[in-house]
């Protein structure tokens, strides 16, 4: 099986668009349904214990389980996010870096990120969040967003997040960054990212403004520049000959 790592470009939107509404359909995200009024989410997958608390599964159900009014139902994406725009504008942000993993010419996943914004995104109020790191001693100019990365539920645990989430950040690190910061709920991606930055534990910051999810951050200084080239290099990995395009 032959699996390619590839820079993302615009010609590849259509294909993210598409994998993008896949992969955070599935877990741990679940972002498949949610309720119209209240943007609760639900799903007709079998749930993963670590996620129950952040989903619901889809029932005979005539009143949301969250606001008790009645149940209509959108598509999480585009209805609530809309990934189109999302993508198309992370595609245009200053210090854009992302990589595409393809298999016969099927997008499995992604991983990128951008030099922090001074404006709001699709996802993130930065106007909000840039003040907070600015009060940590972080400074934004200076800072690489680690946005989005994700695998097809089919495809994770196999190594892919960690050959993506390495070569975004060895090239963030080439490119002179001081400080990577996140956002994430998935422990995995904290677990990838503490193996990369000399498994040190990452810095706390804050919760997010507008979701709550717990923003993160990691010295560049603490770089395992070694280790991220090695993952980078080519290997097999449970079935997968990976292959940089």
């Amino acid at each position: 099986m032959i699996l390619f790592i590839k820079p993302i470009s615009l010609d590849d939107i259509k294909s993210l668009e598409d994998v993008y509404k896949e992969v955070f359909s599935g877990f741990p995200w679940y972002e498949d349904f949610a309720c119209k009024k209240c943007k609760s989410l639900y799903t007709n997958k079998t749930i993963q214990e670590e996620s129950k608390e952040r989903v619901f599964k889809l029932g005979n159900l005539e009143n949301c389980l969250k606001c008790n009014f009645p149940l209509e139902l959108v598509s999480y994406y585009p209805e609530i996010i809309d990934q189109r725009k999302l993508i198309r504008e992370a595609c245009i942000m200053q210090g854009f870096v992302g990589y595409l993993a393809l298999r016969e010419n099927r997008a499995m996943g992604f991983s990128w990120g951008f030099s922090v914004p001074s404006t709001r995104t699709e996802s993130v109020n930065f106007p909000e969040v840039i003040p907070k790191l600015t009060s940590l001693k972080i400074m934004p100019c200076q800072a690489f967003y680690g946005a989005e990365t994700g695998i097809i539920e089919a495809d994770q645990g196999k190594g892919l997040g960690k050959l993506l989430v390495s070569q975004r950040t060895l090239k963030a690190f080439q490119m002179g960054y001081r400080t990577f910061v996140n956002r994430t709920i998935n422990p995995r991606m904290r677990k990838i990212l503490g193996d990369l930055f000399s498994r040190k534990e990452p810095r706390l910051l804050f919760k997010d403004p507008e979701t709550g999810s717990q923003w993160f951050s990691w010295d560049f200084q603490d770089f395992n520049l070694e280790l991220a080239e090695q993952i980078n290099r080519g290997v097999k990995e449970r079935g997968f000959f990976t292959s940089l395009k």
